[in-house]
């Protein structure tokens, strides 16, 4: 099973999910193409980020993608597709509505996260700020919530904000800042077991060396100029396989 949680530009889904695209999706399709292996019912599976990580925690699914952050706990749990992307965590907020201009301004206000997520999730753990939490079912909501004045403010990683922010202008959202010394590492998690993981590492590994994946991250970069770039780019990781 391949399958993966909505968080653009990693993955998008257009007219009621029967077009599924990003870069986590578009590389998922390049690794098929590699090594042939079959999607389970001819298609890819799209659920929320708690579902995602318990199913393939459980070897159900095999490929795992969705803006997802690779760190040493994921790294014992399944195998590591990347870096890909790196990303800063960035702040929004609605327009013209609360001046947010560092993490000291978030003190006292609702920031919105999803169901699961803690403040020591989002918020650097040598900082003393206190928030709180407004839990969401999904990332969209998260959005939603902060557009609607449920929430002051939502923190997530630089490339899907800018989607949401510039994707949805009736949201009336904007970037306020970037929390310092936040930086994530995104990429795609794959299953452990030895031939499987072994066939899609050297396939991504020969996608980097030969710059497919540069090209696709670039193809959903390219219209984000360089204030956007400041805050995420292609892993250096990826660059030096070239």
């Amino acid at each position: 099973m391949v399958a993966f949680y909505l968080a653009p530009p990693f993955v998008i889904v257009d007219n009621g999910f029967e077009n599924v695209k990003g870069i986590d999706v578009d590389i998922a399709r390049e690794l098929q193409k590699r090594t042939g292996f079959k999607l389970k019912n001819n298609r890819f599976d799209i659920m929320n980020f708690g579902e995602l990580i318990d199913l393939a925690t459980r070897g159900e699914i095999d490929i795992a993608g969705g803006g997802i952050t690779l760190n040493d706990d994921r790294a014992k749990k399944f195998n590591l597709l990347g870096p890909i992307v790196s990303s800063s965590s960035v702040v929004v907020v609605k327009d013209h509505q609360i001046k947010f201009n560092s993490i000291k301004d978030l003190q006292g206000h609702k920031v919105a996260t999803e169901m699961g997520t803690t403040s020591a999730d989002i918020i650097p753990p040598d900082s003393d700020i206190k928030v709180n939490l407004n839990a969401n079912a999904s990332l969209f909501m998260c959005f939603y919530s902060v557009a609607t004045g449920q929430a002051d403010s939502l923190i997530a990683d630089a490339p899907i904000a800018y989607d949401y922010v510039k994707g949805w202008k009736e949201g009336n959202l904007k970037l306020a800042f970037a929390l310092p010394d936040t930086i994530s590492n995104l990429g795609l998690l794959t299953t452990k077991k030895p031939k499987v993981s072994a066939a899609l590492q050297q396939a991504f590994n020969e996608m980097c060396q030969d710059g497919t994946v540069e090209k696709i991250v670039n193809s959903y970069f390219s219209d984000h100029g360089d204030s956007d770039r400041n805050h995420f780019s292609l892993s250096e990781q990826v660059l030096l396989k070239k």
